[in-house]
């Protein structure tokens, strides 16, 4: 009772943190996501979120939800993707305490509120729906917080091979099959995805998609990735590996792609039949993530780890694992971040490197590399439990 007790006040101390960094939101410059965030916002304001959808890169819920605050709350445009972006922090922290432990909460909030409140992301929106997917005891709420997780961004469509195979085992492990609950499963999510295919329309989220996608020339963007480092010796120490892919093969390209597409199917069938605990099956996911963000060959960003973090915060709150892991994949996310945008996000601290910015795009790929193949041997053998893992099982 005690330590559940001091759970809460921990949540609802991260809860408060979440609210709190809210001021310091309407000060802070961020990057130009939050320029092109506006420009979003300020054509469905103008010409509502359906038909305004045409100028927008994401995936419709984002929008659709900056929309819908600032309609309900009448906001000042220039604040209203800041405040959604502290409040998506604060409702994800409280779930993540209200699902894992006070303490992810807590360390949800201190990681996450840089990039959230001083840089101006709307990942943090990811928090509550990933929570909601990981950790939830029905597939019925797991697979609709999966539906939300895509409509807020294109990325977490790594995610869902995962997830549905993991579904499928579950199903198919339950014994006597009933498809009612099948049905059951699918409902929600079903009628989310339909909704959303009758208001924008297939087609529009299709070719939307295919046409995102088409843009992103680069293999890097700003992601200290391989493709990063084999920029820095194919273009002579290009920062922004972006910038100069124009001449890059489609053989190499599509040899990435195959690699990626290879190695997220085998994650899946992994979680599905060979993961015997729920660790081991969030250790997949994000594998996944870890995966696409150093091998993908489609303009991964510097922002692209946060799914991946936010699965390892949670994974330690539960117990499961030391801290090495999150403080890794944390440590490499905001370096990231900082290396390229400062502490407002109006510098560019890694121009002042030199040849120090190669050592540290290596240093990131071989951390993140490292947790990927220990996650992915996870998957496969059951772990060695450590006393944390045992206090957490009894």
């Amino acid at each position: 009772m005690a330590d559940r007790a001091s759970s809460d006040a921990l949540t609802r101390w991260a809860v408060a943190f979440g609210l709190g960094v809210i001021p310091l939101s309407f000060l802070a410059p961020g990057t130009s996501d939050v320029a092109v965030q506006t420009s979003w916002l300020q054509q469905a304001l103008v010409r509502g979120p359906v038909a305004g959808y045409d100028v927008v890169d994401y995936p419709p819920g984002t929008t659709l939800l900056l929309w819908s605050v600032t309609k309900a709350l009448n906001l000042p445009l220039e604040h209203a993707v800041n405040l959604v972006c502290c409040l998506g922090l604060a409702v994800g922290a409280g779930l993540i305490g209200r699902f894992v432990s006070g303490r992810a909460a807590t360390v949800t909030v201190l990681v996450f509120a840089y990039p959230t409140a001083i840089l101006g992301y709307t990942d943090s929106l990811f928090l509550a729906p990933l929570a909601v997917a990981a950790f939830s005891r029905h597939w019925s709420a797991r697979l609709l917080a999966v539906v939300v997780l895509v409509s807020l961004k294109w990325t977490a469509l790594i995610l869902c091979p995962v997830f549905f195979a993991i579904w499928v085992a579950d199903v198919a492990r339950t014994k006597p099959f009933r498809m009612r609950q099948v049905v059951r499963d699918l409902l929600p999510a079903s009628c989310v995805d339909i909704t959303f295919a009758i208001t924008y329309g297939p087609r529009t989220l299709i070719n939307q998609f295919l046409v995102t996608t088409s843009n992103m020339t680069g293999l890097s963007g700003n992601a200290f990735n391989v493709h990063w480092l084999v920029s820095w010796f194919w273009f002579d120490g290009a920062p922004y590996g972006s910038d100069v892919y124009a001449s890059i093969s489609p053989l190499y390209r599509l040899f990435f792609q195959v690699l990626v597409a290879s190695a997220i199917t085998v994650l899946a069938l992994a979680a599905a039949w060979k993961a015997q605990s729920r660790h081991q099956r969030l250790a997949c996911l994000r594998t996944a993530v870890v995966t696409y963000f150093l091998f993908a060959a489609f303009s991964v960003h510097e922002n692209h780890l946060f799914l991946a973090v936010a699965l390892s915060i949670m994974v330690w709150g539960r117990g499961w694992e030391q801290w090495i892991t999150t403080a890794i994949l944390g440590a490499v996310y905001l370096l990231n971040l900082f290396l390229y945008y400062g502490l407002s996000g109006a510098q560019r601290p890694l121009y002042s490197l030199g040849n120090l910015a190669l050592a540290v795009g290596l240093a990131v790929v071989a951390c993140s590399t490292w947790v990927g193949a220990r996650d992915l041997r996870l998957a496969f053998r059951q772990p060695r439990l450590t006393v944390e893992m045992r206090d957490a099982q009894r």
